[in-house]
């Protein structure tokens, strides 16, 4: 108690009685606030103008969430409108208070982290409970519209120099992603030939001829591209595999996606070449490509394939690593000299740990 506030004068305004630090309040609640005239002498005391100022913060609404959606700690201004848009986005569905959000294909329920309908999809995920959210994996997975995750992962063979729709080796890399990922977590993952040379019909005095001439680059990556289009969500992995021309393939595909805004979260060239001109291939690696795995040998083959490093368009090797293979293991335990047409066996379980890294991560 004080007597700072005592008039000085008559009929002239009293001194103020302040506080000049500010009271944070950081949890909804009430604030108690009296006056009091006690003091072991007496006082002539007058409170004729009390007042408190309230300035409110400027957060208006405020939601934590556990890992599957259910809200804690949630704050709302008072008199102000409730943004209903809060998990992920989705809209909250609460006119019979049953607490559902809307993600375009289902509906959910944050409260035991399941759907309430099966996944639209479920034919193609036979060993996952079609009620189950983000594939129980909330933390890797958003589930932006109640379907598939939308992983894609694209594998390119070597060049289909015989135009039979030779896969080579992907089959490997395509089973081993199926068994440990896509199999139990959903996506897609699909292996393309690699077309290099296509007959173009002319007629002769003698008849009808096929002449050969190499395919474009656009014809050659456009069953890949409609694949990733159909295949991907916003929140999916796309991962490009190459070997050989089936690099120079990946490449491509990587700069006809930048084109659409399309991320590549992953782009593997192993060796990329393209026979006698090797030297030729465009090694530059857009942007919109975050890591490229790029391994190679620098031995010429028969047909004068060979890789090379890769660089971005400004030079530099920004979340590029590229690595010369010189020997491997093979599967008898015996050291082999890596050379253009092993190289993709010998890189085999390498590419495979990565990619499972990226889509497991």
């Amino acid at each position: 108690m004080g007597s700072i506030a005592k008039e000085a004068g008559t009929d002239v305004p009293h001194e103020r009685i302040f506080n000049t630090d500010p009271i944070l309040i950081t949890q909804p609640g009430y604030v108690y606030i009296y006056l009091s005239n006690e003091s072991p002498t007496t006082v002539e005391v007058y409170f004729d103008d009390f007042k408190v100022t309230q300035t409110k913060s400027p957060v208006i609404q405020q939601d934590d969430y556990y890992a599957f959606g259910l809200t804690f700690n949630s704050y709302q201004r008072e008199n102000s409108t409730k943004n209903n848009y809060t998990y992920n986005g989705k809209e909250l569905q609460d006119e019979l208070d049953l607490g559902w959000m809307d993600f375009g294909a289902r509906m959910y329920q944050p409260e035991i982290g399941r759907w309430g309908v099966v996944d639209p999809k479920v034919e193609k995920y036979e060993s996952i409970s079609p009620y189950t959210y983000a594939f129980n994996n909330p933390i890797r997975f958003i589930d932006i519209q109640g379907m598939d995750p939308g992983d894609v992962v694209v594998v390119f063979a070597g060049a289909d120099l015989s135009s039979n729709g030779g896969l080579g080796s992907t089959g490997g890399i395509v089973h081993g992603v199926q068994q440990g990922h896509t199999n139990s977590r959903g996506g897609s993952v699909r292996n393309f030939s690699s077309s290099y040379m296509k007959p173009r019909y002319v007629s002769t005095p003698v008849g009808t001829t096929a002449v050969l001439e190499p395919v474009d680059l656009d014809e050659a990556t456009q069953g890949a591209y409609d694949y990733i289009k159909e295949n991907r969500t916003n929140d999916g992995n796309v991962i490009i595999y190459g070997y050989s021309y089936g690099g120079v393939l990946a490449n491509h595909l990587n700069k006809r996606l930048k084109k659409d805004n399309i991320n590549v979260n992953f782009l593997i060239t192993i060796d990329a070449a393209d026979g006698p001109s090797s030297d030729k291939v465009n090694r530059i690696v857009d942007d919109n490509a975050d890591e490229n795995l790029n391994i190679f040998q620098e031995n010429k083959s028969a047909l004068g394939s060979r890789g090379g490093k890769n660089t971005r368009s400004d030079g530099s090797e920004n979340g590029i690593d590229n690595e010369i293979s010189l020997s491997y293991i093979d599967e008898n335990g015996k050291k082999q000299k890596t050379v253009h047409s092993n190289i993709d066996e010998a890189t085999l379980q390498r590419v495979l740990t990565e990619i499972l890294k990226k889509l497991n991560n």
